[in-house]
């Protein structure tokens, strides 16, 4: 008998005594996370049978419950479940979409980044991971000891676990184990039974405590409850997975036969708002090349005419987008290019322009329906893309010929001629344009009156 006080002695004594390890060549046991019912504009709807990809909507909020089938052959000899944990990669899954977040109930406190970010300082860190760890980097979750050190204006309570949170956090109303569930794998059992919510990788466990087991009867068995909630700006796929070095099943040996079963994920599907993804030149890319002829100030050369179009990359099908679709404009002063044609191919629409974009100005593709846009500078000279045309240009442009330019250089920073090719005698053009030989204007020093304004996620 296990004598138990905290969450994580509970866990200890369920799972301590366990060596995992899978007890047959062929798994025939399986763990799966499926939504049985969601709730839309306040009508709530039950699915029959449980689905394991779903197609929500921003808002909505799941509930999703984990099943265990097939243990018997992998339990071999006695075939009996005695103890389960089931672990979902929930920090993973939370934020795996294209945009939003998918969180569980009740949580109301940060998390930590699906990828590591290095840092030294708070300050190196994005908002949505404000707090630098310099061994793990940038992370959400701060460790407390009293209130006073949750700086963080959304989280000023000190937990033991998570740490800092807001005041209702209360994560155990998201994930439980219904007692009652017609379907309880150890119903009619004295079991001790836990659920683990002091991080996002949520864990379900329970042992039966008065028997050897549970007999596998062919049929799916439920083991607990995930309730999520969509975020109004959720969309894209959102996957939440097990976590196979935290879940398995044993029989009640006393070296316990242990299997780690097959592991259906979740799949939760949001449909984006067509909107712009990218465009083609790179988003906020600089045009360093040439404005012109060497010999004729006349005609400009450089992207927006027909010769030299943008193609703007959407994330769907981009049928029945035409130039009143869009709006131009520029990050400086004067009136900025108009939309000559607008044709829809695909994912892409190719953008033609009646001129070439402004000097030293960011001019913008928004689509007027999603509030997204591209943006494209032009500042002939500016090889590294910082913005100004100088001297350190001349030394970028050496580098990129050394193939020491990190990353390397595209081809509009790079040939500067507009030849094709970037070679030595782009020095000759770089030169020239930064100080205004032949018929160049002087594009030395002056630097773009803002930054790129693109809001591309």
């Amino acid at each position: 008998m296990c004598c138990v006080s905290t969450r994580f002695r509970l866990f200890g004594c369920l799972v301590g005594v366990l060596a995992v390890g899978t007890s047959a060549e062929a798994v025939t046991s399986k763990f799966t996370l499926k939504v049985v019912k969601f709730t839309r504009n306040n009508v709530t709807t039950t699915l029959n049978p449980p689905v394991a990809k779903f197609e929500a909507r921003p808002g909505d909020r799941i509930e999703a419950e984990i099943h265990v089938s097939g243990w018997g052959p992998d339990l071999a000899p006695s075939g009996l479940l005695r103890t389960f944990q089931a672990q979902i990669l929930g920090n993973t899954g939370v934020q795996s979409g294209q945009e939003g977040l998918i969180l569980p109930v009740g949580w109301l406190a940060p998390f930590d980044p699906p990828v590591p970010i290095p840092c030294t300082l708070d300050s190196d860190c994005p908002e949505d991971f404000h707090h630098c760890d310099v061994v793990r980097g940038c992370r959400g979750r701060h460790a407390c000891t009293t209130n006073a050190d949750c700086t963080h204006p959304e989280y000023p309570v000190c937990f033991p676990v998570p740490g800092c949170a807001a005041a209702a956090h209360n994560p155990d109303s998201g994930a439980f184990i219904n007692l009652n569930h017609p379907q309880w794998v150890h119903a009619g059992f004295g079991v001790v039974r836990a659920v683990d919510t002091s991080t996002l990788d949520y864990r379900w466990a329970s042992t039966v405590q008065d028997s050897d087991g549970v007999i596998d009867g062919g049929v799916p068995k439920y083991c607990g409850t995930l309730l999520l909630q969509v975020s109004n700006d959720a969309c894209g796929e959102f996957g939440f997975a097990f976590r196979s070095a935290g879940s398995f099943i044993a029989d009640p040996s006393i070296s316990p036969v242990t299997a780690i079963p097959a592991l259906e994920s979740l799949r939760i599907n949001i449909p984006c708002p067509l909107a712009p993804v990218g465009c083609d030149p790179t988003n906020c890319a600089v045009d360093a090349r040439i404005p012109h002829d060497r010999l004729n100030a006349t005609p400009r050369i450089g992207w927006g005419p027909a010769a030299d179009p943008i193609d703007v990359l959407f994330g769907g099908p981009t049928a029945g987008l035409t130039p009143s679709s869009f709006q131009v404009t520029q990050s400086g002063a004067g009136v900025p290019p108009t939309i000559v044609s607008a044709t829809p191919v695909g994912n892409l629409v190719t953008i033609v322009l009646n001129r070439v974009i402004t000097f030293r100005q960011h001019t913008c593709i928004r689509h007027i329906a999603s509030d997204r846009r591209v943006c494209l500078g032009n500042m002939p000279g500016d090889t590294n893309g910082d913005g100004t045309s100088e001297g350190a240009d001349v030394l970028a442009l050496a580098d990129e010929l050394r193939g020491t330019f990190d990353p390397p250089m595209e081809i509009w920073q790079c040939d500067i001629d507009r030849n094709g090719m970037c070679e030595p005698l782009d020095f000759v053009s770089e030169v020239d344009v930064l100080n205004g030989e032949s018929v160049f204007d002087v594009f030395k020093n002056p630097p773009f009156l803002v930054a790129c304004p693109s809001n591309l996620p």
